[in-house]
């Protein structure tokens, strides 16, 4: 049975999008900001993050469909598709970066952090 607080991307949506668990994930709770259109935007609180993507709570509510900056104390900036909303006010994104980038991040967090289980 579907969720029917979850939404999922647009119907054309890649499929990467839709299959959230495809790299490790890691609880890490620190501050974000937000930008849009290289303009400030938000605030929130990172859920957890993966190589692929990210979960966050918004203090200022973000689209689904819609592309924003995610700055994550510790890890920078990166380019991310809000991909679903769950819960009060959280988001899903996927980075929308190269695969250096994600490289290069996906052993940081291996190197700082604990895979959630």
């Amino acid at each position: 049975m579907k969720d029917k607080n979850v939404q999922n991307g647009p119907a054309e949506a890649p499929a990467s999008w839709l299959n959230r668990r495809s790299s490790a994930r890691y609880a890490y709770q620190c501050p974000i900001s937000l930008q849009k259109n290289g303009q400030r935007y938000g605030v929130g609180e990172l859920i957890d993050i993966s190589r692929e993507g990210a979960a966050f709570k918004s203090f200022s509510p973000v689209q689904v469909g819609q592309s924003y900056t995610i700055n994550i104390k510790g890890f920078g900036a990166f380019e991310a598709t809000v991909v679903r909303s769950f819960d009060v006010h959280c988001y899903g994104v996927h980075f929308t970066i190269g695969d250096d980038q994600k490289r290069r991040l996906g052993k940081r967090l291996e190197e700082k952090l604990t895979p959630i289980s």
